[in-house]
């Protein structure tokens, strides 16, 4: 539920909505308290879940109980969220945005070399495509391809490359796939909730492997049962074999990691994110 900077969430079973309800009723009473009203026209809900009752909400306005519209889709904190979970309309919104950066770029510079490329490239249209990733990382091959295509463009811009396939073209300039990227990503995400560097509860997102099996490292992660393929491609479901075949000289290097992060830091090449609330 979102009405501009607050959100509510909850679980719908058999209270039918009520407990929602009353976090609702409560918000509003904090609200009406300190003189901050909401606009019940930007206020909105969304349900999720295939065997959702879509239980209708509503707050006071003046005498009168006004429903809370519905929504299908909301942007939060740079990602839009849908109903379905499939993250189409984000995916799309970021190509386009990306391609409209890369045309730019070829209209301003008559001539691209590699180095130049690589620069502009890394600066203002990957960052666009890979910005919270781990959150809507692609699944059905049109997204997975619709993403793919704008890096399989970008690297056209050099002339000399042009005649080479995509392959030929990621080896000259040292780039990895963007599905390789996600892939990577999705393994630095979950190095860093399991060491702490994110303050995450793990246990809010994996349980540790407890069969006692001693081949790999000590760090396994137990794979629930999964039946929804939202479920399965979520990002706490589908790191697990990946994160459970690594080396444990991998897993095992937080010192390595705390030195790499102070030095980037040290030398000006890491980059903060801020995020805004929105007004």
């Amino acid at each position: 539920m979102f009405a501009d900077d607050t959100k509510l969430y909850g679980t719908v079973d058999k209270d039918k909505g009520a407990s929602l309800q009353n976090d609702v009723n409560t918000l509003q009473d904090w609200s009406d308290k300190w003189q901050l009203k909401f606009n019940i026209d930007k206020c909105k809900v969304i349900h999720y879940g295939n065997h959702n009752p879509n239980v209708e909400y509503h707050m006071q306005i003046g005498e009168q109980q006004t429903q809370i519209k519905e929504g299908t889709e909301e942007k939060d904190l740079g990602v839009t969220f849908q109903q379905d979970l499939k993250y189409t309309q984000h995916i799309t919104t970021k190509v386009n945005k990306a391609n409209s950066t890369l045309g730019l770029i070829k209209r301003t510079f008559q001539y691209i070399d590699k180095d130049v490329f690589l620069y502009l490239y890394k600066a203002l249209v990957r960052p666009s495509l890979e910005y919270a990733n781990a959150v809507w990382s692609p699944y059905l091959r049109k997204d997975i391809d619709k993403v793919e295509k704008v890096q399989r463009r970008a690297t056209k811009l050099i002339p000399e490359l042009t005649s080479k396939t995509y392959q030929e073209r990621l080896k000259e300039l040292k780039l990895p796939t963007l599905a390789h990227r996600r892939r990577r990503g999705d393994m630095i995400q979950t190095f860093k909730i399991l060491h702490g560097f994110d303050k995450i509860s793990v246990q809010d997102l994996f349980t540790q492997d407890s069969s006692g099996r001693t081949r790999g490292h000590n760090w396994k992660l137990s794979k629930n049962t999964a039946i929804t393929t939202v479920r399965t491609t979520s990002f706490t479901h589908r790191v697990i074999n990946d994160w459970n075949s690594l080396p444990s000289s991998v897993v095992n290097a937080k010192k390595q990691f705390m030195t790499l992060r102070k030095n980037m830091i040290s030398t000006g090449t890491a980059a903060t994110v801020y995020l805004h609330i929105k007004k």
